[in-house]
């Protein structure tokens, strides 16, 4: 199901970590009651998962690792292949500069990027560039202050 429109948030990581973000971020989907579904390295897939045990207290975020292993009723699944979406996901959250053919899929895309990794630096603003060109696309960036507070910056 295409959605009219999507919006794109930004995440630029320069004050923590990858892994805790991501479970953070997973964490307030769920409250929400959508789906999401990590696109990730294959490398990643490990620290991600145990981030989303270890990360959130009181809440087990219920998810599958690989395509082939997400149960179709978990909230989140992690996924290496970018076009897949076997919980058919309201959410995506990229990481690793990771590309998707159609992000009008879903209803909300989270690009959450190292900013000490250019190539991944690069690859936002590349996408930026990109979606913030489409009508149906509403594109906004968030950074972090020296505390790790996250602010709207555009």
């Amino acid at each position: 199901m295409e959605h009219p429109s999507c919006q794109v948030d930004f995440y630029h990581l320069t004050n923590s970590d990858l892994c805790s973000n991501i479970a953070l971020l997973s964490d307030k989907i769920v409250g929400l009651n959508k789906t999401a579904i990590i696109l990730c390295a294959e490398v990643m897939a490990d620290p991600i998962s145990a981030a989303l045990w270890e990360t959130v207290a009181d809440n087990f975020l219920a998810h599958g690792v690989g395509e082939d292993r997400v149960n179709p009723n978990a909230p989140l699944g992690l996924v290496h292949e970018p076009d897949a979406n076997p919980i058919n996901a309201d959410f995506i959250l990229i990481t690793g500069g990771l590309e998707v053919s159609d992000i009008s899929k879903f209803e909300r895309v989270f690009m959450v990027f190292d900013g000490t990794s250019e190539f991944e630096v690069s690859s936002a603003r590349q996408k930026w560039k990109h979606w913030s060109q489409h009508d149906n696309v509403a594109c906004r960036y968030f950074s972090q202050d020296e505390a790790g507070k996250w602010s709207q910056k555009a």
